[in-house]
Formats: structure tokens, C-alpha cells, sequence
């Protein structure tokens, strides 16, 4: 505050100073006196005031007159002349030079002057018409490029509606089929097209034979197919589930107790795919490649090694992935009735679990800790065994008949009683063998 008044006091001191100066006998000439000050516009314009090029210090409309304000022109610096210009400026489009001169004894009076032979009004009114024009073709313009566009969207429609009409041959069953119909193995790629049969064919043939990274059979061809695009979902789930073994051998082949403590406190295990994903800044929304989404604090993505062995070394067995009954994916959630050894889903392991444990004995292989004699007897086991059993002749129970009946028709039936009792049969066999080995054992140590 002291520091503004200070700036105001010496403000004033500075103008009055510099009346005194220009009001003394001795200083320069009378063109800072009253009569001077005034200028007359007499042309039929507006008109701005520049004083020694600063300004616009006054505007003077048509016919009217202004009072000029000289305090800020300094006679040291000026040389004791003052230079004024009078300006008009045409809005977007340029500013005139109407008059100029110095100031003197008389009254600045600004006239019409003329360009060219032409007056300012005319000239004004010249430059309005050419700058209209210029906007008209401007507008032109504009309206035939967007003609242009839209002649060419509509070449471009019926260019397609050719190129999808014409036929094309697939490279793979040489059949003939509309442009249209095919497909592009990779599509963000732009690669070689064939028809869906062929791809689809194609894909579940290479993930039959185990490749989880699948090529284009185009000639030289290196790009690589997304199987989930063209498999069928027999195909598919055997897909997942040998993705799902290969990502989860990474901890369950892990030796490193520091390692896996480290995973156990800082990264989980994706449901879906079993990739380990790191947190990253504290976000409890994990989000995998694969697709899938989940939270921090889900239990089915921790990392317990001595959980997930169990589970996943069961899960990756061929078929297993899928729940036997119903075909849901077991991935996540995986139950198992140790009765047949097959691998369900939790609601099928509710209706198991109503049926009594003398026909279905359900286990969980995240929650509950099978024993190594139950857990070697479901690697042994699965649901391709039993589906094979079922479907063999002495059975003679096609896949449809069996999906035709509730759960609990299947295994009150002939046929589930068989396979438990040889399933029950094997295991008594099994202890029988194991007693007898730990016999010849301690007698040979006696």
C-alpha cells in the first residue's frame, strides 16, 4: 500500500511538472497551447487520432470535432513537433491512412481525401464488395467440395457393393462364394481371407495337436490367427484350458519361497488365463489381456501355491475345464465329485451334494485339501473317462441321451452305478498294493 501511494504521489508531480514546463516563456513552441488541440472531422468517415504513432488517442466521427489530450507527448523527445495520423478501419478487412501532418498554430481539419482517384467512401465501399465476393467464393467453394465427398462416398459404396458381389475363391477348399462371405484370418492385419468353414476347421485341427500359437496358412504368412475367433467351443475350451496349465506352470513348478512370497503379497493370478499381473499404484481394479476383469481382494486370484497345484494340475487335463453336466466353465470355480472323478461346476456340485455321498462325494480343489490318494486318483481319471465309458458298447449311452436326463436320472442309472463301483474297486485295489509294498518293505528290513 505505501509503495502505491509513493506511485501516485510521483504521477502527479511528473504532470505537473511537465504543465510548468510547457506553460514557461522559454519552452518549446505554442502547438501544446488550447487552440491547437482540437480536431474537425469534416470527411464522412470515422476516423481514429495517432500522436508520434501512439494511440488511437481520440475517435472523431463524421462531421463532429474532438479535444486532444497531449499530456502524454513529451517536447524533449519530440523534437518540440507533434505527428498526427488519422486512420479508418474496415472491421476484418484493413485500416486507411485518411491523413496525416503536424500538429500546428490551426486546427486539424481532416477532409476527404481521395486514392487513386477514387474517395475514401468509394474505396471503403469497393474493398466491402471485394471482401462479399471473397466470401461468396469462399462458400462456392466449400459447397463443391462437399459435393466432391459425397460423389466419392457414393463411388466407394457401389465399388463395394461390386467387389462383395463378385466371387472369390477360398485358398484353402477352392470353393467359389461370395467376397462378402469370407473372412480375414487376421483382421487387423488385412490378411489372406478364406471361407469361416476353412478357418474354423483349420484352428481346431492345430489346437487338437497342442500349438497355442496359431499361423496363418497363407504362403509365407507370419502372422498369427486369434483362436478364439474361428475354434468351435469344444475347441475352445481344450484352448483354454492347455493356456491356463502353460501360464500356471510358471508357479507351480516355482521352487523360490522368496519368489512366491513376493507374488503372494504384490500380484494375483488372472481367473481366466492364470498370467500373473502386478499391482500397479494401488488400483484394486485388475484388468488382463486376455479380457477378463477382476478385483484385488477376489480369493479365486490369489496366489496360494499349495491351493493351486491342486486345482489347476486338475483342471488342465484335457475336458476337465468344462463342468461334465453342464458345460459351464470350471476354471474359476472348480468342484469335483471323487465318486467319478469328474471335474463340475458349483451349482452342479449343490444338486451332487442332494443326492447323498453313497452316490456323489463333492469336493472342492481351491477350499478343501484333497488327499494325495484322492489327488492321484483324479489325474488318473476325468471327464473324457467317464464320457468314454458311457459311450462304449456295453453301455451304448450316446451324449445325447445322457444330456437328456436330469442329474439326478444320470446317476441313479445302470450304468453311473457300474462306474462307481469299478472306480471304488480300483481304489481298494490301490490300498491292497500299497499295504502289500510296505509288508515286503519292513520284512526285507527285518
Amino acid at each position: 500500500m505505501p509503495s502505491l501511494i509513493f506511485a501516485g504521489k510521483l504521477r502527479r508531480c511528473a504532470q505537473l511538472a511537465f504543465k510548468q514546463r510547457i506553460s514557461s516563456p522559454g519552452s518549446s513552441p505554442s502547438v501544446y497551447t488550447s487552440h491547437t488541440e482540437w480536431v474537425l472531422n469534416s470527411s464522412p468517415i470515422e476516423v481514429d487520432i495517432w500522436l508520434n504513432g501512439g494511440g488511437p488517442v481520440a475517435r472523431v466521427k463524421p462531421n463532429q470535432k474532438e479535444r486532444l489530450r497531449c499530456l502524454h507527448v513529451d517536447p524533449a523527445t519530440s523534437g518540440g513537433k507533434i505527428l498526427w495520423r488519422a486512420t479508418h478501419t474496415i472491421p476484418g478487412q484493413c485500416t486507411l491512412e485518411v491523413a496525416s501532418g503536424n500538429l500546428g498554430r490551426e486546427p486539424v481539419v481532416i477532409r476527404a481525401e481521395t486514392f487513386c482517384g477514387l474517395t475514401v467512401a468509394n474505396l471503403i465501399a469497393i474493398i466491402k464488395l471485394q471482401a462479399a465476393w471473397r466470401a461468396k467464393l469462399k462458400q462456392s467453394e466449400a459447397a463443391h467440395a462437399l459435393l466432391a465427398d459425397k460423389a466419392a462416398l457414393t463411388l466407394q459404396r457401389h465399388a463395394r457393393g461390386r467387389i462383395a458381389r463378385v466371387p472369390a475363391t477360398c485358398f484353402i477348399c477352392l470353393s467359389d462364394m461370395p467376397f462378402r462371405s469370407m473372412v480375414s484370418l487376421v483382421a487387423r492385419a488385412s490378411c489372406h481371407r478364406c471361407c469361416f468353414r476353412c478357418a474354423s476347421a483349420y484352428t481346431d485341427k492345430a489346437i487338437d495337436s497342442g500349438r497355442l500359437f496359431i499361423r496363418c496358412p497363407g504362403e509365407g504368412c507370419t502372422h498369427l490367427i486369434e483362436p478364439e475367433a474361428f475354434a468351435s467351443e469344444t475347441a475352445k475350451s481344450k484352448y483354454r484350458a492347455a493356456l491356463l496349465a502353460t501360464h500356471k506352470q510358471r508357479l507351480t513348478s516355482e521352487t523360490d519361497k522368496l519368489f512366491l512370497g513376493f507374488c503372494r503379497e504384490h500380484a494375483r493370478a488372472c481367473p481366466a488365463c492364470g498370467v500373473v499381473i502386478w499391482r500397479s499404484a494401488g488400483c484394486d481394479h485388475m484388468s488382463c489381456r486376455c479380457g477378463h476383469e477382476f478385483n484385488w481382494g477376489a480369493a479365486e486370484a490369489r496366489i496360494d501355491q499349495a491351493t493351486q497345484t491342486i486345482a489347476y494340475k486338475i483342471v488342465s487335463i484335457p475336458g476337465n475345464s468344462t463342468c461334465f453336466d453342464c458345460g459351464a466353465d470350471c476354471r474359476i470355480d472348480p468342484w469335483t465329485s471323487l465318486s467319478f472323478g469328474t471335474v463340475i461346476c458349483l451349482k452342479c456340485a449343490g444338486v451332487h451334494r442332494s443326492l447323498g455321498v453313497h452316490i456323489s462325494f463333492v469336493r472342492s480343489l481351491q477350499l478343501d485339501g484333497l488327499k494325495e490318494e484322492e489327488m492321484s486318483a483324479l489325474q488318473m481319471r476325468g471327464n473324457y473317462r467317464l464320457r468314454e465309458f458311457l459311450a462304449s458298447a456295453a453301455q451304448g449311452v450316446t451324449h445325447d441321451a445322457w444330456d437328456a436326463m436330469s442329474i439326478e436320472q444320470r446317476y441313479k442309472t445302470p450304468s453311473a452305478a457300474e462306474y462307481r463301483q469299478r472306480l471304488k474297486a480300483d481304489k481298494t485295489q490301490r490300498r491292497v498294493g500299497q499295504r502289500a509294498r510296505l509288508r515286503v518293505g519292513s520284512s526285507w528290513l527285518s
